[in-house]
């Protein structure tokens, strides 16, 4: 599997903005991800529902070359693990 910046940025340039849900490890997760600077960088947020789990991050895509992640204190491969695993549920349909 490819764990490189560009593959966290393209996983999280598939996820909702806002605030959503998501599962990973079989944990709940509530995450949210703001886009910045015109859309060349992502911050994220998530922390386990119901447990101590947090994940912090920030990814930044040049004009051109690779995309640089900083996690914020915590470990590259716990976000990128987070990022790779983890999967945005489904949002409930707005009441009829």
């Amino acid at each position: 599997m490819d764990t490189s910046p560009s593959a966290v940025w393209s996983a999280l340039s598939g996820w909702p903005l806002g605030y959503f849900t998501a599962t990973c490890a079989g944990r709940r997760y509530g995450v949210t991800r703001t886009v910045l600077s015109a859309g060349r960088s992502m911050k994220l947020w998530a922390e386990e529902l119901g447990g101590n789990d947090r994940i912090s991050l920030n990814i930044y895509a040049p004009p051109s070359g690779d995309p640089t992640l900083k996690p914020c204190e915590m470990p590259i491969n716990k976000v990128t693990a987070f990022v790779l695993g983890a999967r945005p549920e489904p949002s409930a349909a707005p009441p009829r």
